[in-house]
């Protein structure tokens, strides 16, 4: 009865069903905000990239691979950086 969604216009089907589990993935999510070390560049900017890109892309898996993405190139570029210098 439920998990047959509802019929809109055309061929699009909603599924209202999902919408109280998302709010709770997401507030179990937004809680651990404060757990990131603000003060280290590394660990905020793909931090930051993945809580703004989950909901411009509307996919949490996409947001969530924009962040590691971002990780591993920043990881990346700081150990290029620090053995140029040295």
């Amino acid at each position: 009865m439920v998990s047959g969604g509802v019929a809109t216009a055309g061929e699009v089907r909603l599924y209202p069903v999902i919408a109280p589990a998302l709010i709770v993935v997401g507030f179990f999510m937004v809680k651990n905000v404060k757990e990131i070390p603000w003060s280290a560049p590394g660990e905020v900017i793909p931090a930051f990239l993945t809580l703004v890109m989950m909901p411009l892309t509307f996919s949490i898996t996409d947001g969530m691979a924009f962040g590691f993405i971002a990780y591993v190139v920043l990881k990346t570029v700081r150990v290029k950086l620090e053995r140029s210098r040295s």
